[in-house]
């Protein structure tokens, strides 16, 4: 399914309401054209510690860049088990946003 209308802040409004003790998220956010590096910032940002699954795909999302990639990483919490990241088709992300 397609997202066209999903916004940085709307993504930043669905981790805000996540609910107290949340250990397992998989969400899918392919084709959000309108999210950008700012959206990936503070998603990442605002985690809860004691994640342990998580799994985000944002394929096809272009506006998405190494800054973004780097500052989602940055923000993850540290209780995280198993992460599975998909950037299919983002095609502003290189192995240096993997690395940082």
């Amino acid at each position: 399914r397609r997202c066209e209308n999903m916004t940085d802040a709307a993504l930043a409004a669905l981790r805000a309401g996540l609910p107290a003790g949340l250990q397992h998220l998989e969400l899918g956010f392919g084709w959000c054209e309108k999210l950008t590096d700012a959206g990936l910032a503070a998603f990442g940002s605002g985690l809860q510690a004691g994640f342990q699954h998580l799994m985000l795909d944002f394929r096809n999302c272009e506006k998405l860049t190494d800054a973004g990639l780097a500052a989602l990483g940055r923000g993850l919490p540290t209780s995280l088990q198993d992460l599975k990241l998909s950037f299919a088709h983002c095609a502003n992300l290189t192995d240096a946003g993997l690395a940082a």
